[in-house]
């Protein structure tokens, strides 16, 4: 079965690099972390450190908006949970699938708006 046929949101998936501080819930240290792909609901992001699947956390990602020539840096306040992880391979990083919860309007047409095209 193709993986569009289990997730349709799939193929609106674009691929990013936007720099993330991951804070789970109930912990005042942030990790590292790079996001590599967003859509309106769901970010996948590479870390070092293991985060469990349904742990609450929130991102604070760095995002560029482009306007021709010109780019304008802006930050997103996200929060929601770890839906799975992955340890990769020869490289030792994990890769998590990270579902949005509670997006305020003005968050959310700006993840749209770099999400789309």
């Amino acid at each position: 079965m193709p993986q569009n046929a289990i997730n349709p949101s799939n193929s609106k998936r674009k691929f990013v690099r936007w720099r993330a501080a991951i804070i789970p819930k109930h912990h005042t240290q942030a990790f590292e972390g790079k996001i590599t792909e967003a859509n309106a609901d769901i970010l996948t992001l590479i870390s070092a450190t293991e985060f469990k699947a349904g742990c609450e956390a929130r991102l604070m990602l760095e995002v560029h908006e482009y306007l021709g020539m010109e780019s304008t840096k802006n930050t997103l306040d996200l929060t929601g949970k770890f839906i799975n992880s992955a340890l990769i391979g020869h490289i030792s990083v994990f890769r998590h699938q990270f579902q949005l919860l509670a997006l305020n309007h003005q968050q959310q047409q700006l993840l749209n708006k770099l999400t789309s095209s």
